[in-house]
């Protein structure tokens, strides 16, 4: 199982699906800003990214509604569910199953966040409001269907890639779409040069924490995000020597045929603990496996005090809570 990151498909033929692809989304946002967006009950964050994946977009939610949580104030995450089957609306609720409201929805659940899912997250804004303070949209600066006060765009390792749109770059939006945005977060050195009228903040992980324990030697790691080079990097930093990674496609289900390669390899390998990522263990039952499984939180937030500060001073003058 090798790393699947997509890095883009930069061939001639790449380039001319990109030109489609750009007039298909320019034609998309058209008809999506045609009339004004439903307004929102509750002040509103949207965080979402103008790249395919790896940006950090859960982990800033995540973050938010702990920081909200520690203030005294309810939030709550829309999602679309993504491959998830729920049309919703439907709240997120144990069992917590996640091929029903897909893997990041009940990750985020799992944490003890509020969630609602619907494939149109407009049908649940109400519904969510109910009880609730503040309201984060995630992967919500391509779906402008309901009105935010802050637009938050995340960045990871990639930056912009290439420069070019989908599928010969890995941009889903073209970049002067960031005029939009409110503001930019991500490492500083991957923040992209453009628009320096926008704030920007440096977010990231700062390391990972893991439960129940610490692994034991020998460890293998699985991963089925976007950037999986990423998670066994942070792995190796902290001094934890890999005997096999298991790279997979972002959002793989880990269905049998998967399972059965990792029995297998674990087996053959003599591994003892398989650490995994906190949104692949929800679809991960540990019991079933011949080794330990240790899941690896990431410690994802503001990477110095100072940015911290200044982020949640911006933050707190733009919402007005």
């Amino acid at each position: 199982m090798k790393p699947t990151a997509f890095s883009g498909l930069d061939t001639p033929l790449g380039r001319l699906a990109s030109r489609i692809y750009g007039g298909l989304r320019h034609v998309d946002r058209l008809y999506r800003t045609a009339g004004p967006p439903l307004a929102s009950p509750l002040p509103t964050i949207s965080v979402g990214n103008i790249v395919v994946g790896g940006t950090g977009k859960t982990a800033m939610i995540a973050w938010l509604a702990e920081r909200f949580s520690q203030r005294g104030l309810r939030p709550v995450v829309l999602s679309r569910g993504y491959r998830g089957r729920e049309a919703g609306p439907a709240q997120v609720a144990a069992p917590f199953d996640p091929h029903r409201y897909g893997d990041e929805p009940v990750m985020l659940a799992r944490r003890g966040i509020d969630v609602w899912v619907a494939k149109k997250r407009e049908l649940a804004l109400e519904l969510a409001a109910r009880d609730h303070d503040v309201i984060l949209l995630d992967d919500g600066f391509q779906r402008i269907e309901i009105a935010r006060d802050l637009d938050l765009v995340m960045f990871g390792a990639q930056g912009l890639g290439n420069g070019r749109l989908l599928p010969a770059g890995i941009l889903r939006d073209p970049p002067s779409e960031l005029a939009r945005a409110d503001a930019l977060c991500g490492p500083p050195e991957h923040l992209p040069p453009l628009f320096p009228e926008l704030p920007r903040f440096a977010f990231g992980y700062r390391g990972l924490r893991f439960l129940p324990a610490p692994p034991r030697p020998p460890v293998a790691a699985l991963a089925a995000i976007a950037q999986p080079e990423t998670f066994f990097s942070l792995l190796e930093r902290q001094g934890i020597s890999l005997a096999h990674r298991f790279a997979l496609p972002d959002h793989d289900p880990l269905g049998p045929h998967t399972r059965r390669d990792v029995r297998r390899i674990c087996q053959r390998k003599g591994i003892r603990t398989l650490v995994v990522t906190e949104k692949d263990a929800v679809k991960i039952d540990a019991t079933r496996l011949p080794v330990d499984m240790v899941v690896a939180v990431g410690d994802f937030g503001p990477l110095d005090e100072d940015h911290a500060a200044a982020f949640e001073r911006f933050l707190y003058a733009r919402l007005a809570l």
